[in-house]
């Protein structure tokens, strides 16, 4: 079975907000329109190929998951739940190269829920 893409969301134009604002904006749109709480997400992947005040280090995706509050700390969890994330940088393709790499971690039990989200400002 294949990965299943379940809500798509966007950000509205705000000259006022920078490309992780956007897309934590678009990500909690997106997980609240696919019927999911926010700790569902075991896996974050940004695309997107802006980069706020042109900062290399850390990812633009470690900076969302920060601003989503995505299981910052795993001791906080009973589960122990974590949330990996990371930036997925292949230009225009970068989308269609997440969503393999995606649905491989789906397929191999990586990861239960997935979001890929590409922002830029």
């Amino acid at each position: 079975m294949g990965a299943v893409i379940r809500a798509s969301a966007i950000s509205e134009i705000d000259n006022e907000l920078g490309s992780v604002d956007h897309a934590t904006r678009a990500v909690q749109q997106c997980v609240t329109l696919a019927g999911l709480e926010m700790q569902d997400v075991d896996l974050l992947v940004n695309v997107g190929i802006y980069r706020d005040n042109n900062c290399c280090e850390p990812s633009m995706c470690s900076q969302i998951q920060h601003e989503l509050g995505l299981h910052l700390d795993p001791n906080q969890f009973l589960a122990r739940k974590t949330t990996f994330s990371f930036d997925l940088m292949n230009g225009a393709c970068g989308f269609l190269s997440a969503i393999q790499v995606v649905s491989s971690i789906l397929h191999n039990g990586g990861a239960g829920c997935a979001v890929v989200v590409s922002s830029d400002a």
